[in-house]
């Protein structure tokens, strides 16, 4: 079988490592409600809620809770998160999730989201498209990463968020052009999604239209994010200012049923 890149870089079979229970991704028919409890729990803690999106069959995924489940990781996690892992299947599940704390979808796996508990802000977008190469980062940056965060103010990002009426505008078109892209990778998904099952659970090959499928999929996802934080900055430094610009949208390859 060729090596097919998906949402977190493969599915290949990666190596068995003891891992703790509460960080394997499995179904829920209450991911809602399992989300509440815990962030009322964060809440009442003081503590942060963190969410990860991910998968069983995802190499990074895995790699991920194998290195949550190191003793000095889960130290920090029980200090200061309430952590819960959501199975995203076989990208069917998990729109609504990421939709509930402010983001048009999930770019890949894993998805890994920190929130303010009391005001359900989402604080790590700027530095969440790293997690998506998780088996690849080392434990050290995972220990660091995660205890700066467990501090982290949104006081700290007012400056960034000030409301302002040419900032509004910014944000505006932004979030259109997110939506747009959006839109086009949950089509991706909805055809590879059904492929990648057939491939993981019954080892059927990919048809060459979907390994084309992947790469251009597997290169919007990763441009986005990063195009998405650059359209962000040009949009405060322009407020900052008080200067009226044309944000620079990038453009992306056209999916073969957009030709």
């Amino acid at each position: 079988m060729p090596l097919i890149l998906t949402a977190c870089g493969s599915f290949t079979k990666h190596q068995q490592h003891k891992v703790a229970q509460d960080f394997l991704f499995l179904p829920s028919s209450t991911v809602m409600q399992d989300i509440d409890a815990k962030l009322l729990q964060a809440k009442s803690d003081n503590k942060k809620l963190l969410l990860v999106l991910g998968a069983q069959w995802c190499h990074d995924s895995k790699g991920l809770a194998e290195k949550f489940s190191d003793n000095a990781m889960q130290q920090v996690l029980a200090e200061h998160y309430q952590t819960l892992f959501i199975d995203v299947g076989y990208y069917e599940n998990g729109f609504d999730v990421v939709s509930r704390f402010g983001m048009p979808i999930y770019y890949g796996t894993p998805t890994v989201m920190i929130i303010d508990a009391n005001s359900s802000q989402l604080l790590n977008t700027d530095s969440m498209q790293q997690w998506l190469s998780a088996d690849s980062i080392e434990s050290n940056h995972y220990l660091d990463y995660f205890q700066s965060e467990a501090i982290k103010s949104i006081a700290l990002d007012s400056e960034a968020k000030q409301q302002s009426e040419l900032l509004s505008s910014y944000a505006q078109q932004i979030a259109e052009f997110s939506l747009h892209q959006a839109k086009r990778l949950k089509d991706a998904y909805n055809i590879l999604g059904p492929a990648l099952k057939q491939n993981v659970m019954h080892k059927m090959k990919f048809t060459e239209e979907n390994n084309k499928l992947w790469a251009q999929t597997r290169k919007l996802r990763y441009n986005i994010q990063s195009d998405i934080i650059t359209l962000e900055k040009q949009a405060r430094d322009a407020a900052k200012q008080n200067k009226t610009i044309t944000l620079n949208f990038p453009s992306y390859e056209k999916f073969s049923w957009e030709e």
